[in-house]
């Protein structure tokens, strides 16, 4: 069963934060393929389903660093949610 939503219409006189609610309450999709190599290294692609982007990944770590650059607030180049500080490293 599908989920989707049909696109929504500009609106003459629509603010931008008006539109920007309905982003942000958006679903996103993202597809990680990844494999391990014979020592144990971690290598793959991220792809966002909407719009067709794609990653490489080396690590982990890097995985949720690159979902994070894809839904960052469009111009800004910052994370939506950044990691909180004092967690373990």
């Amino acid at each position: 069963m599908s989920h989707r939503r049909a696109p929504r219409r500009r609106i003459a006189g629509e603010t931008v934060a008006e539109r920007r609610v309905v982003i942000e309450g958006s679903m996103m999709t993202f597809v990680v393929r990844l494999t391990r190599d014979k020592v144990g290294r971690i290598t793959g692609v991220v792809e966002q389903v909407k719009t067709g982007r794609k990653a490489r990944v080396e690590g982990l770590d890097a995985v949720g660093r690159v979902i994070g650059e894809m839904i960052a607030t469009p111009g800004t180049g910052q994370v939506q949610n950044p990691p909180e500080a004092g967690g373990s490293r």
